[in-house]
């Protein structure tokens, strides 16, 4: 049994929605159509300022992203939920595992920068550019890149 008191680590899960459609993600049948048992659910700023008080932030040592259902990239309030994470616990580590290519280059240099050497992104790249689409559908390897290049400078 868990003790609110006691929490340090929380898997967040900010969306079932996800641009690809990997061969083998629990996400979509084969590659195909969503799996029918989810139904698009996203957490706003105002659900993870409910869920997440303050004084429960400061507790934690660590929250990260990892897209069970949903890459975190694509939820619309990912980088305020990581920003509202850090602005109340300035050494808390924030990860997420992301397929990359969706948003702007802007949005993973601001995200690098709320992250600040207190966390990281894992890109799951599966092959190279002529491969990677085969295992991550629907995905833009030079997105990726760009994307990728933006978060590391």
């Amino acid at each position: 049994m868990y003790r609110y008191e006691d929490i340090r680590t929380v898997h967040l899960e900010m969306t079932e929605a996800c641009n690809a459609s990997c061969p083998m993600c629990a996400r979509n049948l084969n590659g195909g159509e969503v799996n029918p048992l989810l139904h698009g659910a996203e957490l706003s700023i105002a659900d993870i300022e409910q869920i997440f008080p303050v004084d429960f932030v400061k507790q934690l040592n660590r929250i990260y992203m990892s897209g069970n259902y949903g890459d975190p990239a694509v939820a619309s309030d990912t980088l305020e939920a990581f920003a509202y994470f850090r602005e109340h616990n300035e050494k808390i580590n924030l990860s997420m595992h992301t397929n990359g290519s969706m948003k702007k280059p802007e949005w993973w240099a601001e995200l690098a920068g709320v992250i600040n050497k207190r966390g990281y992104v894992i890109f799951g790249l599966d092959g190279l550019e002529d491969t990677n689409h085969l295992y991550r559908q629907g995905t833009v390897w030079k997105n990726i890149m760009r994307n990728a290049e933006a978060f590391i400078k």
